[in-house]
């Protein structure tokens, strides 16, 4: 992707955490599939409810603008979740705190995509990624076969409800690059659900914020990403 370097690194994770990981492609999320057959046993239905949601703001000076590929445009209805499944329940706090400062690294997440001039755009006080926080009577023992079960039967997991859609939060107003949805599990557990614009970046870019988020929230050093783009001074026009 033309936003984040494309080094071939693998996350960092920490030790509590599952670091099984379903890639979900939403094209596949037909509802026709649904109706099918089960090849393997079936769980009962998952639910999330949400508690409550912040915008975490990206802290930036300069306006950002990071030209598109090809393929950036050729990918711009794909969407690319990941759930990551941790074992403790991870502090509310400690999370908004460490996504607002690995986001000064990663300021494109916050940004808009201007079809126009096909470029990623970021404003100063503008930009911002949508975390929600809610809970769920599932383990995550439960939301894996329910993950398994769904790629079994030829279908994406029937895991969505661990992740927030990139959709317009207001009529008229661009959808966001990037939400953050995090689940706290009846095992005492926690699920973090990051969900990326494919535009913006591929799989191994999304591995990449992971891991400097992770190494951010436990106080790491990590190196800065490369972003291939354009700083413009905000009194630009």
């Amino acid at each position: 992707s033309a936003s984040l370097a494309r080094e071939q690194v693998s996350a960092e994770i920490p030790n509590d955490v599952n670091q099984t990981s379903f890639l979900v492609n939403e094209h596949t999320r037909d509802q026709e599939l649904y109706n099918t057959p089960p090849k393997i046993g079936t769980t009962g239905p998952l639910t999330v409810t949400t508690k409550s949601c912040v915008l975490v703001p990206v802290d930036i000076e300069h306006h950002l603008s990071i030209p598109l590929t090809l393929v950036d445009v050729h990918c711009r209805e794909e969407q690319l979740p990941f759930a990551y499944f941790f074992k403790t329940s991870l502090s509310q706090t400690d999370l908004l705190s460490s996504l607002r400062r690995v986001l000064k690294s990663f300021p494109m997440l916050g940004g808009i995509i201007d079809w126009t001039e096909l470029t990623i755009r970021v404003a100063p006080n503008e930009g911002s990624v949508n975390i929600s926080f809610g809970e769920s009577p599932g383990t995550a023992e439960e939301w894996a076969r329910m993950g398994q079960h769904g790629l079994a039967n030829g279908r994406s997991p029937s895991i969505m409800g661990l992740f927030d859609p990139l959709e317009s939060r207001e009529i008229d107003t661009p959808p966001p690059l990037a939400t953050v949805r995090v689940t706290y599990l009846g095992c005492g557990g926690t699920a973090i659900g990051i969900n990326l614009s494919h535009s913006l970046a591929d799989a191994s870019s999304c591995f990449r914020f992971v891991q400097c988020w992770s190494r951010e929230m436990r106080g790491l050093k990590y190196p800065i990403p490369c972003v291939v783009g354009m700083n413009e001074r905000s009194s630009a026009t």
